[in-house]
């Protein structure tokens, strides 16, 4: 049994998580770093924590950082020093801590560079790129020129986290993927597109995480591999995870589980639950939605697999994040009285 999982970025990589609710069906019957206001004293380099990127993700780990930060009771507290393109990103974030936690001080910085020059661990969150190698090993202002700068010990005492899209595992790849054969492909390049189709030549499973209509452009639609199965006498399951579905006004747009979360309220929900009645939205705390529409899909798939064994053809497979976040609004399933939240609130904050 062969599986072919093709998800943007991380390529091929039998992975359970991050897209999917469930329907299956037999084919053919569905239808310039810049600096902000001044903010607060570096202080030492070990009790600093730099951070770059302050986008979509990496907004979210710094708030998720900070929020969760306590004050020692004695010696020094932990500064961070931030830095981003978008001035007034950072802007933003000095002004809304500066109020919700006043107690950890924000060190601005105008470049990553400075950052390095400020904190022994620094962490970098931001898209693929030329920009992100500028960062890292680029001339001038780079990560790696400010490690050159100082002498041994300081660069031995210095911890850079960073992610890229390829090439690096992630945690969850690590816990997720034990057992499983990864192979790296970039869809751009024809020698690899070549490879991946050698691939799903005798694939029993493909499944793949772009918006309706992405994949088609490559060669890989639902029809393309139809097609291929026709050729060699041999039905697939063909899976298809995606933010809002098969359909509908915005099943062409992009989106992650946060956005889902956005979108069918639960952030909403999550944050009344927290007190917040004025419309305040919190993303939830764990990525439920990712793990459960991999799970649907994941067994969406093994059913598929059980119905060709008994009954031959092809089969097409859906996993949206919207269906598997709104399963969370159901109050039989995702919902608990006030007086539950209230006690999960007072244990866990």
């Amino acid at each position: 049994m062969r599986a072919c999982n093709l998800f943007r970025h991380t390529g091929l990589v039998a992975s359970p998580h991050r897209v999917g609710s469930s329907v299956y069906h037999k084919a053919g019957r569905y239808s310039s770093f810049s600096t902000s206001s001044a903010l607060a004293s570096t202080g030492d380099r070990g009790n600093t924590v730099g951070f770059i990127g302050l986008g979509a993700m990496g907004n979210h780990m710094l708030n998720n950082l900070i929020s969760r930060y306590k004050q020692p009771s004695q010696g020094n507290s932990v500064s961070f020093a931030l830095c981003d393109t978008n001035q007034e990103a950072i802007e933003q974030v000095i002004k809304r801590h500066n109020v919700e936690h006043p107690h950890v001080p924000l060190i601005s910085c105008s470049s990553p560079y400075d950052v390095a020059q400020k904190a022994s661990t620094i962490i970098s969150m931001i898209p693929t790129g030329k920009h992100v190698q500028d960062v890292y090993v680029g001339q001038g202002k780079s990560v790696l020129n400010a490690l050159k700068s100082m002498d041994r010990d300081q660069r031995a005492a210095t911890l850079y986290l960073f992610q890229l899209t390829r090439g690096h595992w992630l945690s969850l790849q690590l816990s997720l993927n034990a057992g499983v054969r990864t192979v790296d492909i970039d869809l751009a390049l024809d020698q690899d597109l070549k490879h991946l189709m050698e691939l799903i030549e005798d694939a029993d499973v493909f499944v793949q995480g772009y918006r309706p209509g992405v994949i088609a452009r490559k060669g890989l639609s639902l029809s393309n591999l139809l097609e291929i199965a026709a050729k060699r006498g041999k039905g697939i399951i063909y899976v298809e995870e995606n933010c809002y579905g098969p359909d509908g006004p915005m099943a062409e747009r992009p989106g992650w589980q946060q956005i889902a979360d956005a979108a069918t309220g639960c952030s909403y929900v999550t944050g009344r639950s927290l007190g917040h009645e004025d419309g305040t939205c919190v993303l939830p705390a764990l990525p439920v939605p990712d793990m459960l529409t991999g799970l649907i899909g994941a067994i969406g798939a093994m059913m598929a697999i059980r119905d060709r064994a008994r009954q031959g053809g092809s089969y097409h497979v859906f996993a949206s994040l919207m269906a598997a976040a709104g399963l969370h609004l159901k109050p039989e399933i995702g919902l608990y009285s006030p007086e539950v939240v209230e006690k999960c609130n007072q244990k866990f904050k």
